[in-house]
């Protein structure tokens, strides 16, 4: 895991092909008020990931930013019963197999409000993306189209 503020984001990227062109993927980490971790986008869960988080704080939210960001989902639900699952627009209807706690909008959910921003970027006909910005560290948190 690379921290990209100190003891604020860190982010992870996983190797990823989508048709055979390699695009990677990028899982963010925020440190959230009494060490609670958000994770955004998360990406394919190993021990050694969960290693790492462990080392940071206590997972309590993951969020889906987009419909394409739904892959390994079910990985992170067994290891993170307690976590709030967010999806993002329309996720909840793609994956059928999946319960979420809530839905992301424009608003911020009570558990980071105040702590980070959040928006729907509307006008593609394929997905809305959420998209984050921490004013801590002045970093503008983007899902990417890929993985799946």
């Amino acid at each position: 895991m690379i921290e990209w503020h100190r003891n604020r984001i860190w982010y992870f990227d996983m190797p990823w092909k989508r048709f055979g062109v390699p695009v990677g993927s990028r899982m963010t980490v925020i440190r959230l008020d009494d060490n609670q971790l958000l994770i955004h986008s998360p990406i394919q869960l190993t021990t050694k990931i969960q290693l790492a988080l462990s080392k940071l704080g206590r997972v309590q939210a993951i969020v889906t930013p987009n419909l394409n960001h739904h892959l390994f989902l079910s990985e992170w639900w067994l290891a993170y019963p307690q976590a709030t699952f967010y999806a993002s627009p329309g996720l909840a209807l793609k994956r059928t197999d999946l319960v979420f706690d809530q839905t992301l909008s424009s608003q911020c959910p009570p558990q980071w409000r105040g702590q980070l921003l959040q928006t729907v970027l509307r006008g593609c006909d394929v997905s809305e993306e959420v998209v984050f910005c921490d004013p801590d560290s002045q970093t503008l948190i983007l899902g990417t189209p890929w993985p799946g």
